[in-house]
């Protein structure tokens, strides 16, 4: 069953061609679907926002990092900022999005794969092989509050018991 993804807070990219510059710049080609996402949705919030790693549940997907390098939170500057970080790690990876929580949603260069990776502890985690798969994979986090609600048995309700002393 396909679920429609809906984006808030979009801000409108000012031009394709700074996606391109981006792929020039870092040396890597997007995949066609992530330019289209991000044709229709720069920097947008998705409405389903939630996903699962090859680690972790309930992961965050915040939102898109702007292709415009004058927004605010933008390609360009994580980019920059994150170097330092992936290069204890002896790789840069292609932050796209951000968790909410300081935390890179990124593409591994190498692979193609879209990672989540732990600010704290540089941990890397799979979310998916492609970015379609990635987008395939969010879901509501309401939806499963509402699954473990349903899912849970009712308390069991303590029969009446008469106190010792009295007789039946």
């Amino acid at each position: 069953m396909a679920r429609k993804l809906e984006w808030d807070f979009i801000k409108p990219l000012k031009s394709v061609e700074l996606i391109d510059q981006f792929e020039q710049k870092v040396g890597f080609k997007f995949p066609q679907s992530f330019r289209d996402c991000v044709i229709a949705n720069n920097a947008g919030y998705p409405s389903m926002n939630t996903f699962d790693t090859d680690k972790e549940k309930e992961r965050v997907f915040d939102s898109l990092l702007s292709f415009n390098p004058e927004d605010k939170c933008n390609v360009w500057d994580y980019y920059d900022w994150s170097a330092e970080d992936f290069e204890e790690l002896g790789q840069q990876y292609i932050e796209f999005a951000s968790s909410g929580f300081g935390d890179p949603i990124a593409f591994d260069p190498e692979t193609g794969y879209v990672i989540f990776v732990d600010h704290e502890t540089l941990e890397i985690e799979l979310i998916a092989k492609t970015f379609d798969e990635f987008l395939d994979k969010l879901y509501d986090d309401e939806e499963v509050e509402d699954e473990e609600v349903a899912t849970e048995e009712p308390p069991k309700k303590p029969g009446f018991k008469f106190p010792f002393f009295w007789k039946r």
